[in-house]
């Protein structure tokens, strides 16, 4: 039976993603979204496909470390996004614009990218508003921080930032999770260090 052979790949995959804690992980999760693609595909499946692309995009952002894989990582979030909104999927159009965001803050090389996934960001928050979903929230929450420090010119601009950078902080600590409260900060960090040098040129 592909279908129920398709709904186990999906579902193993996206557990895999909330309890992975090593490069090996993700990649097993990706092998398993990408193998529940192929099978949704054939059948036709377009709820099957939208989860499978959710377990792809992101193993795919935890695999990231080069332009090329944030660039293929942001083409599937896109992919995932049409379909999701051709689901009419709120809560995985909110994923699949925060994943567009966070992507796009990687590869941002001028301000306008940077307002264009500050805008990403800030969708895909007012969505995960609407859901009891915290991880959502936070995620979120990340991407606006990190696209508003990088745009920052003023004092207040930096204090909005820093704001929804708290935010993220508490959200991370209240869901006990202290990878990303830790790769939250040491991004923070490294932006913040990055702009002042900037303005310092």
């Amino acid at each position: 039976n592909k279908k129920s052979e398709a709904d186990s790949l999906i579902i193993i995959s996206i557990l895999s993603l909330q309890f992975s804690d090593s490069r090996e992980d993700y990649q097993q999760a990706l092998q398993l979204g990408q193998q529940g693609l192929e099978l949704a595909q054939e059948l036709q499946s377009k709820q099957g496909e939208a989860d499978s692309l959710t377990a792809i995009t992101l193993a795919s952002l935890r695999l990231s470390n080069s332009r090329e894989e944030y660039q293929q990582t942001l083409q599937l979030s896109q992919q995932g996004l049409e379909l999701a909104q051709e689901l009419q999927s709120k809560q995985s159009e909110a994923l699949f614009l925060i994943v567009a965001s966070l992507t796009s803050i990687e590869l941002a090389d001028s301000r306008e990218a940077y307002q264009q996934a500050l805008q990403l960001a800030q969708q895909g928050l007012a969505l995960a508003k609407e859901f009891p979903n915290k991880a959502l929230q936070t995620r979120s929450l990340e991407a606006t921080a990190a696209a508003s420090i990088q745009l920052a010119n003023s004092r207040e601009e930096y204090q909005q930032a820093l704001q929804s950078a708290q935010q993220v902080l508490l959200l991370a600590r209240e869901l006990k999770n202290k990878e990303f409260e830790a790769d939250f900060l040491i991004s923070a960090s490294s932006a913040l260090i990055r702009v002042n040098s900037s303005r310092e040129e």
